[in-house]
């Protein structure tokens, strides 16, 4: 008896010491299948990424078409092969595109809800729905071929910032030859974008192998947010200065005021000579758009007469003040 009091004597001592040494810890659920995948903010920047994609596939569209074309992204995941092929529809029209710099094969599925509208367009048609779907033709396999290359090419133009790589059409790919693109267990990067034709719309579907999403992700990663600076800001100014490159803008070499009296005005004749009190190499102005930009000398070039650029006005030279006075 004396032995099992010290004994629960000891227990109770033990049991307070054991819970304060080892408090309680929350636990988080972890998710294996989940391992690896990309995080919200990778997947956010992906999505930043292809921006450039739909404003320049909505533009090759509109111009091939001579129609409205709105694109938009729907959705961004990374997900199994299978599960993708899952979403497949049973008719459809799935093509290939070979990446040489990583040496895969990524897969492009058009919507043949939006396919058959685009092809009407492209024949001269409105641009009309089909009541009910049905496979393509060899000919209207052959106009998508266009399509398809136009993805290629605007996916490449949106890579190639982060991945130096080509995005080249391989060839339209067959039920029996799409699940064998990749294995049906592999993470691949899906991409969904809704593409709007006037009263049509349906989906494209990409779907890009792990080696080429974990490429993209480490290159995102290096350059810690640049990406989207460097598109917004040096793409836009560059797309800008070749827009204004090719203005045209009204120029005028004038010579400095002088001043000169009524008399000397009535006895102009043809062949007279009027004075203007200025000597002969005192430089012109170049007035661009009614706005006094250079000093320049007139001279000829050729059998024209010319104006060669001496130096630039600065911004607090008078003769700028003088123009915007008047």
């Amino acid at each position: 008896m004396q032995i099992d009091a010290l004994f629960h004597a000891a227990k109770d001592r033990a049991g307070p010491r054991k819970q304060a040494d080892n408090p309680t810890k929350p636990v988080t659920a972890c998710n294996f299948r989940r391992a690896g995948m990309m995080t919200r903010d990778q997947l956010r920047a992906v999505n930043e990424l292809h921006d450039s994609f739909i404003r320049g596939f909505a533009r090759s569209l509109a111009a091939q078409l001579r129609v409205a074309a709105e694109v938009n992204l729907v959705s961004t995941e990374q997900i199994a092969y299978g599960e993708f092929l899952q979403r497949v529809p049973e008719i459809n029209y799935v093509v290939s595109a070979h990446l040489p710099a990583l040496d895969v094969m990524a897969a492009i599925v058009v919507d043949l809800q939006i396919a058959f509208p685009i092809i009407d367009l492209l024949l001269g048609g409105p641009g009309y729905l089909m009541p009910e779907l049905r496979e393509i033709t060899e000919v209207e396999e052959e106009i998508l071929k266009g399509l398809a290359q136009t993805i290629c090419r605007e996916l490449q133009s949106t890579w190639q910032p982060v991945i130096d790589t080509e995005i080249n059409f391989d060839g339209r790919q067959r039920q029996t030859q799409i699940v064998r693109l990749m294995p049906p267990n592999e993470k691949v990067l899906a991409l969904s974008f809704e593409i709007r034709i006037g009263k049509a719309g349906g989906m494209l579907m990409t779907a890009f192998p792990a080696a080429a999403a974990t490429a993209m992700m480490r290159k995102l990663a290096q350059q810690q947010g640049s990406y989207r600076k460097h598109r917004t800001v040096s793409s836009v100014t560059s797309n800008l200065r070749g827009k204004l490159e090719k203005c045209t803008f009204p120029v005028e070499l004038v010579l400095p005021g002088g001043t000169v009296s009524s008399r000397q005005l009535l006895d102009l004749k043809g062949g007279s000579i009027l004075g203007l009190n200025l000597k002969s190499n005192q430089p012109a102005v170049l007035y661009v758009a009614n706005q006094p930009l250079f000093v320049a000398q007139p001279v000829r070039s050729g059998s024209q007469r010319a104006g060669q650029v001496v130096k630039a006005i600065s911004i607090s030279d008078p003769r700028r003040s003088e123009n915007s006075d008047q």
